[in-house]
């Protein structure tokens, strides 16, 4: 009952992130996009409960499935379009079984529908190449919110941010300028940041193929606020041609950063724990 009523309090970002998707301002919708919005959160967590684990599904297998699916999507929207769309399947799969079970309660069944609208909001937005992306970092299944805004031609920027037990906050943020690649990694752990530092070589490597100008700050902060970053309004550009040369090219190289990175954070991960 405590997350209904903190519910009327939503945030303006929280209101926002509905109306522009066309979803209802219910209870429901904004418990939804509170849970899409957690770092710490996210469907993935609700799906893979071990409350959730039934006989007649293999949740492990499952989760292994979509991890793998995931991971070879971030290369285009379309790709990513197709994982979402397994990731929905499967949900819908969970939920059906839960609510034949003879066991399940009313706390079930409100959750159930929560996790429904979060699969509903997380399909529009990954329209905007906004996503929500099931990773295992340091053996601790993530939620990483990515997003991928693009500029005219071959501008652009990639948004990612997560937070786990073992790494901490971390929001990182490159921007694509023709031949100019900026970025930034800002996280409340010390630890992560010079790590992170320490990798930069590698970074660069796995980020820059193309050798375009690099620069990359690490900067450790222990009051950042994932939200500020998560709920942060971004403007599509009108009139893109999915078609075009320009198109095709600044897909690649935005896609190329945001799977390199996770990349090298999923690597990072495995080092630490």
């Amino acid at each position: 009952m405590e997350e209904f009523s903190q519910a009327k309090k939503a945030e303006a970002q929280i209101l926002q992130i509905l109306t522009s998707h066309d979803m209802p301002v219910t209870t429901y919708n904004i418990l939804a996009a509170n849970r899409m919005m957690n770092p710490r959160g996210g469907i993935f967590k609700s799906l893979f409960e071990p409350e959730n684990q039934d006989k007649d599904i293999d949740l492990e297998q499952v989760k292994a499935d979509i991890l793998k699916k995931f991971g070879e999507a971030v290369k285009t929207p379309e790709d990513m379009a197709k994982a979402q769309k397994v990731l929905a399947e499967t949900a819908e799969n969970v939920m059906k079984t839960m609510v034949d079970s003879q066991e399940v309660s009313s706390r079930d069944l409100r959750d159930l529908k929560i996790m429904h609208q979060q699969i509903a909001l997380g399909t529009r937005m990954a329209k905007e190449e906004h996503y929500a992306i099931p990773v295992l970092v340091a053996d601790e299944l993530t939620n990483v919110q990515l997003k991928i805004v693009r500029g005219k031609e071959e501008k652009g920027r990639v948004d990612v941010l997560f937070e786990t037990p073992k790494l901490g906050k971390v929001a990182a943020r490159f921007q694509v300028q023709g031949d100019f690649v900026k970025g930034y990694a800002v996280s409340d752990s010390d630890r992560t940041i010079k790590e992170l530092k320490n990798q930069e070589e590698s970074l660069k490597e796995q980020l820059n193929p193309d050798e375009k100008s690099w620069s990359m700050d690490f900067v450790h902060s222990e009051s950042l606020d994932l939200n500020r970053f998560a709920k942060e309004k971004t403007s599509a550009l009108a009139g893109v041609d999915t078609e075009s040369e320009a198109y095709q090219v600044q897909t690649k190289t935005l896609y190329g950063i945001a799977r390199g990175f996770l990349e090298q954070i999923k690597k990072m991960g495995q080092e630490l724990s």
